[in-house]
């Protein structure tokens, strides 16, 4: 069937929309990083707000630590080789597969998954840990203090996790 063929598909590219319209007006920012973070089933069974909020304030913790820690005075410098080598790869394998899931919705099938992007879970969370870190070494000075806020930091998370389990079980128990 003619309709069926991949070239004949609507995609943004192809109906004259504008990359703004697809990223922000039809949510393609939001849905990716809503369904990186939790969205069940056939993207519909969606978690409180408090969830994605937490998550995104430790994204976003993480992320200015890490920025404070690269901009430090000497930080390259210090740095050995291979780090910054490391660093760099890192950095790459964020970007790549938010530019392929990007490239695909807009060119070939509007899917704003998370899914398609985490392949960059495991460099991501090493500079969000590394961030929280470095912000929590400026901030608090007392290790006992510092063990405390460690636990809640671990804890959170972990306790939305089965917050979202919960809700997932209970609207397919339905």
């Amino acid at each position: 069937k003619e309709e069926l063929k991949p070239s004949n598909r609507k995609t943004p590219q192809n109906t004259g929309m504008s990359l703004y319209k697809m990223l922000i007006e039809q949510e393609w920012i939001q849905q990716t990083v809503e369904s990186f973070i939790a969205i069940y089933g056939g993207m519909e069974i969606r978690m409180p707000l408090y969830t994605y909020a937490t998550f995104l304030f430790l994204f976003l913790i993480g992320f200015v630590g890490y920025l404070m820690k690269m901009f430090k005075k000497g930080f390259w410098k210090q740095m050995n080789p291979n780090k910054k080598i490391l660093l760099f790869a890192f950095v790459f394998n964020i970007i790549i597969p938010i530019a392929l899931s990007f490239y695909y919705s807009y060119f070939s099938d509007f899917q704003p998954q998370g899914r398609y992007i985490m392949p960059m879970l495991i460099p991501f969370m090493c500079f969000i840990t590394l961030g929280i870190e470095n912000v929590m070494d400026k901030i608090i000075k007392k290790q006992k203090i510092k063990i405390i806020v460690q636990m809640i930091i671990i804890m959170a998370p972990s306790a939305l996790t089965i917050d979202c389990i919960v809700q997932a079980m209970q609207y397919y128990m339905r």
